[in-house]
C-alpha cells in the first residue's frame, strides 16, 4: 500500500512535464479541430491544479490567452498567456468551505471538493487507504460565476469534483452568448444526466469519444453515460462568429 502510494505521488509531480509531449487525459486533443479567426478570445481552465489541464491546452492553442481558475493550488513553472484567479467558480458570488486531503503529510489537491464525503470515497478508491487515515484541510474561498468574469471564451475545461452544475450555472449568460466548447470531467450517471438536460437546453451536442465524423463531415453525437469515459465533450449545435471547427 505504502509504495503504491508512494508511485501515485511520484507520478502525479511528473503530470505536468509528461502532458508537454503526450495528453494524459481524454477530449483535449479535439482542439486540434479549432481555428480561430480573433485575437480576444481566451480559454478558461477550471480547476487548473497543478498546470497539467494548461499545457495539454497549449499544445493546440499555442499563443491563446488561459485564464487559470484554481482557489488552492498553481503551477509551479511560468507560462507566457496566463491569468491566475485564486477563487472557485459558482453559480452565486460569496464563499464556500473547501476541503483537501492530507495523506502521509502530503496535500492531495487534485481531490479538493466542497463535498467532504464524496472527496473521501474518491481517496480511498485511488489509493486504498482507509479513511480514517486521511486528514481533512478546510479552507473557506472565495467564489463568483464565471459570467462576473466578463470574458469571452472559445474552450472551457471544468474539473471541480462534483460541483461542476455550480460552475455551469453560473456560467449561463457566457454560454449563450459565446457558446465556448466544452470539457467537462463527470463521474457519475446523475451528474452526466443533470448536465446534459442543462445544456441541451441551450443547444450544446455531447460527442462521441474519438471524434468520429459521419460522410457530411459531422461529428457523431454520445447520448449517455460511459463507464470508461472521464471527460466529455459538448459543442453547441451553432457556429461561431470568432472561431470555427476545421
Amino acid at each position: 500500500m505504502r509504495r503504491h502510494f508512494v508511485t501515485y505521488i511520484f507520478l502525479r509531480r511528473l503530470a505536468p512535464i509528461f502532458c508537454r509531449f503526450i495528453n494524459l487525459e481524454e477530449g483535449f486533443d479535439f482542439l486540434r479541430f479549432v481555428r480561430l479567426k480573433s485575437q480576444d478570445l481566451v480559454v478558461v481552465d477550471v480547476g487548473a491544479n497543478d498546470g497539467t489541464s494548461i499545457r495539454m491546452i497549449r499544445r493546440y492553442l499555442k499563443e491563446i490567452k488561459i485564464i487559470a481558475i484554481d482557489p488552492v493550488q498553481r503551477p509551479r513553472f511560468q507560462m507566457r498567456q496566463i491569468e491566475f484567479h485564486d477563487i472557485a467558480l459558482d453559480e452565486k458570488e460569496g464563499e464556500k468551505v473547501l476541503y483537501t486531503p492530507i495523506l502521509k503529510s502530503k496535500r492531495l489537491t487534485q481531490y479538493s471538493s466542497f463535498f467532504r464525503d464524496k472527496l473521501l470515497e474518491a481517496v480511498q478508491h485511488d489509493t486504498s487507504f482507509a479513511i480514517d487515515e486521511v486528514l481533512i484541510e478546510e479552507r473557506v474561498v472565495k467564489t463568483r460565476t464565471l459570467d462576473s468574469l466578463k470574458i469571452e471564451p472559445v474552450f472551457m475545461k471544468i474539473d471541480v469534483e462534483g460541483a461542476e452544475m455550480s460552475v455551469l450555472q453560473g456560467s449561463r449568460l457566457t454560454l449563450e452568448n459565446f457558446r465556448p466548447i466544452l470539457l467537462i470531467e463527470v463521474l457519475s450517471f446523475e451528474i452526466y444526466e443533470e448536465i446534459s438536460a442543462f445544456l441541451q437546453q441551450l443547444e450544446y451536442i455531447n460527442l462521441s469519444p474519438g471524434f468520429q465524423r459521419d460522410e457530411h463531415g459531422a461529428f457523431a453525437k454520445n447520448i449517455e453515460f460511459l463507464p470508461t469515459v472521464r471527460n466529455y465533450l459538448w459543442l453547441h449545435s451553432n457556429s461561431s462568429l470568432k472561431w470555427e471547427i476545421k
